[in-house]
């Protein structure tokens, strides 16, 4: 079921346990000493009244579905990411808690991200060794330090959304420039501001703020190496087929015969996609042709070729078969398309196709 559905079902069966085991009335005499009972799927906080002896006992108790490990101490309980103590004058006061399997995987200040990705992360004193470790100057961490100390506490506390809702839609008028982050990131956004002079010319671009380079991440190793779900090698095109010579194929009317050799006067090729079997969408070039509908193919073998079909020749190049994990199986037959056109220059005038888009890259 993977990572998306283990809280769902690990918080169903826990709301279970809790209700009908744990608070149930085998367990009463121990559950009256509950003072507080808090819980996160697996992890649980709760304040005891009773004896240490008892509490041990409740415990053992709980061991029975799965196994329950307690840590006990008047003064200090930690939760999740945060401990919980005891202060100096009897109030109860929190700060971050770090297993002691914990590593320092902090991001490293050489890493290829954006500098205000970098510059942005270290805003907690606690965590000032733990950038040092990772390359960060003393400099770079006092200057954001300082600008965590004047941030207000009140305000960190409301959820960034209420607080742009307040200050209007004008973060919604701004209009942003998205591509993937690469090591020329910087010359990108350099060209871009540099030029941009040249947009402002028009009469309806000129109009508003100039728009906002950001990126977003890029393929990394792990999305290149690993898959999540099964996926089969992809079959061999036509280019690199190794069989030699050409056979006929004799399962449908788009082939009845073969010629040995073929020699074309006036030839341009033109490259398309379809979602229908291939035979229909080559029925529909012919029929094109003899109805002499106004397409770019039509009109080349009636113009070049007085409407003789047989010099049409059809081969597909690449099947792109729909899994679970393409949503737009148009989107990828157009990128697949495109590439095609790039690849064997069949854009006009060297071939039939008026052109093709960058769009469903983006």
């Amino acid at each position: 079921m993977g990572s998306t559905c283990a809280p769902s079902y690990a918080n169903i069966y826990l709301g279970w346990w809790e209700s009908n085991f744990v608070f149930g009335d085998e367990l009463t005499e121990y559950t009256q000493h509950i003072q507080m009972w808090l819980c996160y799927i697996g992890n649980i906080v709760l304040i005891w009244s009773g004896t240490q002896e008892k509490f041990h006992e409740f415990v053992s108790k709980l061991n029975i579905n799965f196994k329950v490990t307690a840590d006990i101490d008047r003064n200090t309980g930690n939760f999740l990411d945060t401990c919980i103590f005891r202060g100096a004058n009897n109030n109860i006061q929190t700060t971050l808690y770090m297993k002691k399997t914990a590593t320092n995987n902090l991001l490293h200040a050489k890493s290829q991200h954006p500098q205000n990705t970098i510059k942005g992360i270290p805003t907690a004193k606690r965590l000032y060794s733990r950038f040092k470790q990772r390359g960060f100057s003393h400099n770079s961490l006092k200057k954001v330090y300082r600008k965590a100390l004047e941030a207000d506490r009140n305000t960190l506390l409301i959820p960034r959304k209420l607080i742009s809702d307040k200050k209007g839609n004008e973060h919604l008028k701004t209009i942003r420039i998205i591509g993937d982050f690469s090591a020329e990131h910087e010359e990108i956004k350099q060209i871009l501001n540099k030029h941009g002079h040249i947009l402002e010319q028009d009469d309806n671009l000129k109009k508003g703020d100039r728009p906002t380079v950001t990126f977003r991440r890029s393929r990394n190793l792990k999305d290149r190496l690993t898959r999540s779900h099964y996926s089969s090698s992809p079959k061999s095109t036509w280019l690199s087929n190794k069989t030699k010579g050409c056979y006929k194929c004799g399962t449908c009317k788009a082939c009845p015969w073969i010629n040995k050799t073929i020699k074309v006067e006036g030839r341009a090729d033109v490259k398309g996609k379809t979602k229908r079997e291939l035979r229909r969408r080559v029925l529909e070039h012919v029929g094109d042709v003899l109805h002499k509908r106004n397409t770019s193919v039509a009109n080349h073998i009636n113009r070049f070729h007085n409407g003789n079909t047989s010099v049409m020749k059809f081969i597909g190049v690449e099947h792109i078969k729909s899994t679970i994990r393409i949503d737009d199986i148009n989107r990828k037959l157009l990128q697949c398309e495109a590439q095609w056109i790039y690849w064997l220059k069949s854009k006009a005038p060297n071939g039939l196709n008026e052109g093709f888009t960058f769009t469903p890259f983006l």
